[in-house]
């Protein structure tokens, strides 16, 4: 069967500023609703991701998309500030004592995210974990909103300004 949208998780290592190794696995919350993921695929990113991020001291994840903004929203954290994976595993288990209906009604989640932000959640906790993170960043730009900023930057302020936006960007 076909699926559109919550199929996969890309995961992308940065090292200063430059883009070490990236991934993608066919690990996503609708597979995960669906009971789609074998759990050699679980093992493929978990194996990669202690791999890959055991050389360095401190790793930092950067989520994006709209199911760990909605999460950082209910953790009325202010912006630019890290939740931290106890704060995202508290998130995750009230979200997930509430019924889909109740995740509609009671938190006001839309119905097309009130399934998928519990299994978005696991994810980002299992990320976390394997590669020994405490602190999640959602910046709460969206890709393209940043894209539009690099190219404005670029076209007001020349070839510069738009190299060091790109970099900034990146970690998005």
């Amino acid at each position: 069967s076909e699926i559109l949208g919550g199929g996969s998780t890309e995961v992308s290592i940065m090292h200063k500023g430059k883009c070490v190794d990236s991934r993608s696995f066919s690990i996503g919350t609708i597979r995960i609703l669906k009971n789609l993921i074998a759990e050699d695929d679980w093992q493929a990113m978990r194996t990669w991701l202690k791999t890959t991020t055991r050389e360095y001291d401190s790793t930092v994840i950067i989520g994006s998309g709209g199911n760990i903004n909605k999460v950082f929203r209910l953790t009325r954290r202010k912006e630019g500030k890290p939740i931290s994976l106890k704060k995202l595993k508290s998130i995750h288990a009230v979200l997930n004592s509430f019924t889909y209906d109740e995740r509609i009604h009671l938190l006001n989640l839309r119905p097309d995210r009130a399934d998928v932000i519990v299994p978005a959640c696991e994810i980002f906790l299992s990320v976390m974990k394997w590669s020994k993170s405490d602190r999640l960043y959602v910046p709460l730009i969206g890709l393209s909103d940043g894209l539009i900023h690099i190219l404005y930057e670029k076209h007001t302020n020349g070839e510069n300004a738009a190299s060091s936006a790109a970099a900034a960007g990146s970690l998005s």
